[in-house]
């Protein structure tokens, strides 16, 4: 299931509103039953858009946090590969190194 900010809106506009008027249905048992289901799914679905949106956010908050600390321990292991340089010298010289590749 695809979710997006526009479905999770649609969602919660579709939230009924009372207003009172004289239709032509079943009636009963029946129709709550099946307005009840109508219902449940449009929550359902409206809740597992909210923890899929924020699954996402959180995944993304953390990817973000690795991949700072990846390129930190990438620059600390070139620098450790070359000796006397600091971390940026190193990468700017593996860099050039892959250049000439």
């Amino acid at each position: 299931m695809t979710v997006t900010k526009a479905r999770l809106d649609q969602l919660e506009a579709e939230h009924p509103t009372l207003n009172p008027e004289r239709h032509y249905t079943i009636g009963g048992a029946v129709e709550t039953t099946v307005h009840s289901n109508v219902e449940a799914e449009r929550i359902g679905e409206l809740t597992q858009g909210h923890r899929v949106m924020n699954k996402a956010v959180q995944d993304f908050k953390t990817n973000m946090a690795f991949k700072t600390r990846e390129g930190l321990a990438r620059g600390q292991f070139k620098a450790a590969q070359f000796d006397n340089s600091t971390p940026i010298e190193a990468n700017q010289h593996f860099n050039e190194k892959e250049r000439t590749r």
